[in-house]
């Protein structure tokens, strides 16, 4: 194994955890061990080893950017790394809102849904506090 793949597989470690880890090596195989090589040598040695952004901005913009895509199986994992790199409830709470607006309520509920899923899996489900509903315009005739 060189060493940039070695500080790949590092810092990926410190980003989806131990038994996501542990899965994602028990997972490898001849069919996408090349690529598993290429992703620890590339996205995570030279791309998330780059100075100029912390690692819970980097799980940040990648939250965004799979929810925009709508790619969630990597969304769960990435939610994992942004917990385990200092991200907390209320600014994912808050990168969801902010989607809303710019990628649309559908793949911003879903992102929201998943977060939820995901806290519920570490122990962290946010306090449930019944909200009033909103008073609508029809509300008020």
């Amino acid at each position: 194994m060189t060493s940039l793949s070695e500080t790949g597989r590092k810092i990926l470690r410190r980003l989806i955890g131990e038994s996501n880890f542990a899965a994602r090596d028990a997972s490898r195989n001849t069919f996408n061990s090349d690529f598993q090589r290429i992703s620890e040598e590339y996205a995570f040695a030279t791309i998330w080893n780059r100075t100029g952004l912390d690692f819970k901005t980097r799980s940040l913009l990648c939250i965004a950017s799979l929810t925009a895509l709508g790619l969630w199986p990597q969304l769960r994992m990435h939610i994992h790394s942004a917990l385990n790199n200092g991200s907390t409830i209320d600014e994912l709470k808050e990168v969801v809102i902010h989607l809303s607006v710019y990628v649309g309520l559908p793949a911003a509920s879903e992102a929201g849904r998943m977060i939820e899923a995901v806290l519920a899996e570490r122990g962290q489900s946010p306090a449930t506090t019944p909200q009033p509903p909103a008073k609508g315009l029809s509300d008020d005739r």
